[in-house]
């Protein structure tokens, strides 16, 4: 039997990859687009006495997806497959000395009423297999950009001479030319077998009388990159992502809103976990949002917390994850807009912290795109070779505790001067993948909960803090109140906490009681509060998920941009961190109780 099942996968294999290698043979179109019009781009394009681009990449996502969405058993949206073609130009203009990026402006040069490019370089061409319709739009964004290049080089050299550089890193770095290609991957995704889950998933709401609003949405997305350089760089490579999310709320007897979600990612719809295992983690989430509705309220807090698994695991994301990425803060020409740069960027200390200790002794992290499962759970935050072609390889960040690099891209770090193939996202900005942070002093779960409440014993509290779920960006996002859709931006501009808001929150005793709280915030928290962890658990939490990597956006600051990261770490004990109760503004509970449950 077992045979018979390996001979019909290896059949289906087969299938699929014979597939594959036709759909890349009916794009070699796009690649023969890409070659002629970068060739003639870097023969022709240049402007009477003006400087040519020393520097020219593009980029083709050819991309597909479908997704389906449920409430309380009904479907509420199901997408026909679709697909979409957005291509990426990056040019610069200069050397890679001093060039025009790291430089934002209020005043976009350049924009064309025949195409819009945004400030990422990237807009959307034809899906069909049109050659001609792929050259125009790179020849259109090409010149487009070549334009807008000029215009930020004149200015970036404007301000730079009326004021002192205090650093001369190079705005580029230089690395080997690398080829490679993979076939395209495929996966079909049955959009009616998925319309009968999700309604399936989304009906077991309708058990929790108390959760006023829940969603359940499922799809599953392939795309196929193609990367071209005019040094010599080629990349055509495939991937494949498939997710289920579930996101629920409900606001307390005072008004005051609740939510909280589930999600599972993967790199293909075979890796999430089976229906009956989604749906014990859809109950677990239900029956913790409905207890959440009559937890006490606590002013405020100061002591040692316990951060457990998921909580961890966005901590770390949050906190920690995004300061070990070079991040170069662009030169500007306005002041207001060199402010919101600043509040959007936030304190990265870290930038001049290599060689310094920036963690407890114990705890060391390392970042490694290579790795695609850990201890059997598969790692969606991985890829072979970057966005700028450069292969992924692991670095290892932090070492018992001393900060040793951080992630690059090609845009160099006063003392990193090469790419560790780090670049993602079409902004093509250093950002983490799967990072593993581990521990040399550990202690099972019930020894770390005795070392918490020891901590508060010999500080005089009659409890501490135990968290063991902290809400994500993107979700928050989602379930953002859209009364007012302008809310989103100006909060943009102003200063951000290092971490988001605790979900899942308990006062534990010395007696090991715990009493549910809610409505908390963390303050205060900043990166030196991670040479405070005092322990760490035995056990690792693999956490994939989606976070929120910057880009820049029209305006000079940064839009958020979804990213894939996995993090595996263990649950983290710190020695303090200061909580306070909510002063968020909300609205009263509803005044006749929910249609379903209130007959």
């Amino acid at each position: 039997m077992r045979k018979r099942k390996n001979i019909r996968f290896m059949l289906v294999t087969a299938v699929i990859l014979g597939l594959a290698v036709d759909a890349l043979g009916q794009n070699q179109f796009i690649i023969r687009a890409m070659k002629d019009e970068m060739d003639r781009a870097m023969a022709g394009l240049k402007i009477d006495t003006m400087k040519p681009p020393y520097y020219l990449a593009y980029t083709v996502y050819d991309q597909g997806g479908c997704s389906v969405r449920a409430s309380m058993g009904s479907l509420v949206s199901s997408s026909e497959p679709a697909r979409s073609r957005p291509i990426n130009v990056q040019l610069r203009v200069g050397g890679k000395g001093f060039d025009n990026t790291n430089f934002v402006s209020f005043a976009a040069f350049g924009r064309s009423r025949l195409a819009y490019v945004a400030e990422d370089g990237t807009l959307y061409s034809a899906f069909e297999g049109d050659y001609d319709a792929l050259r125009r739009d790179f020849w259109l964004a090409t010149d487009i950009l070549y334009k807008r290049a000029l215009d930020n080089l004149s200015k970036k050299k404007a301000v730079l001479q009326n004021s002192v550089r205090t650093d001369s890193t190079a705005d580029f770095s230089i690395v080997e030319p690398y080829s490679t290609t993979t076939a395209p991957l495929a996966e079909k995704f049955d959009k009616q077998q998925w319309e009968e889950k999700v309604r399936r998933l989304s009906a077991v709401f309708k058990k929790y009388s108390g959760i006023q609003k829940s969603e359940v949405s499922a799809g599953s997305h392939d795309a196929y990159m193609y990367f071209l350089n005019n040094e010599g760089s080629q990349v055509n490579r495939g991937y494949l992502r498939s997710y289920v999310e579930i996101t629920a709320s409900t606001q307390a007897s005072d008004g005051m809103p609740l939510n909280d979600f589930v999600a599972f990612y993967a790199t293909s719809q075979r890796e999430l976990p089976g229906e009956k295992e989604m749906i014990q983690q859809i109950e677990a989430m239900a029956n913790e949002l409905t207890a959440r509705r009559d937890a006490v309220l606590l002013d405020s807090y100061s002591g040692p917390v316990l951060f457990e698994k998921q909580a961890a695991a966005e901590v770390i994301a949050q906190g920690l994850g995004p300061s070990l990425c070079n991040v170069r803060e662009p030169v500007s020409d306005n002041a207001q807009l060199e402010q919101m740069i600043k509040n959007q960027l936030g304190e990265n200390t870290m930038q001049n912290k290599i060689g310094a200790k920036v963690l407890a002794a114990f705890i060391s992290v390392t970042d490694d795109p290579t790795k695609s499962s850990f201890n059997g759970s598969a790692l969606v935050g991985g890829y072979p070779v970057d966005a700028e072609g450069v292969p992924a390889r692991e670095v290892k960040l932090v070492e018992k505790g001393i900060l040793k690099t951080l992630l690059t891209s090609r845009t160099p770090h006063k003392r990193i001067p090469e790419s560790n193939g780090h670049a993602r996202g079409l902004a093509h900005q250093a950002f983490v993948s799967n990072l593993f942070v581990t521990s040399t002093k550990t202690m099972n779960d019930a020894e770390l909960k005795n070392a918490l409440v020891a901590m508060c014993k010999e500080r005089g509290l009659d409890f501490g803090i135990v968290i063991r779920k902290m809400t994500n960006p993107y979700f928050q996002r989602l379930t953002r109140d859209q009364s007012d859709p302008m809310s989103s931006y100006y909060a943009a501009t102003g200063p951000k906490p290092l971490v988001g808001v605790p979900l899942s929150v308990f006062k534990v005793y010395p007696d090991g009681r715990e009493e549910r709280v809610r409505g908390m915030e963390i303050v205060d928290m900043t990166l030196q509060s991670f040479k405070e962890i005092t322990a760490a658990s035995k056990g690792a939490y693999v956490y994939n998920h989606i976070t929120s990597q910057r880009r820049p956006s029209y305006t000079g600051i940064f839009d958020p941009q979804d990213t894939r990261v996995s993090v595996v770490t263990p649950s983290l004990l710190f020695e303090s961190i200061d909580l306070k109760k909510t002063s968020a503004p909300h609205r009263t509970a509803p005044i006749v109780p929910h249609p379903v449950f209130g007959q």
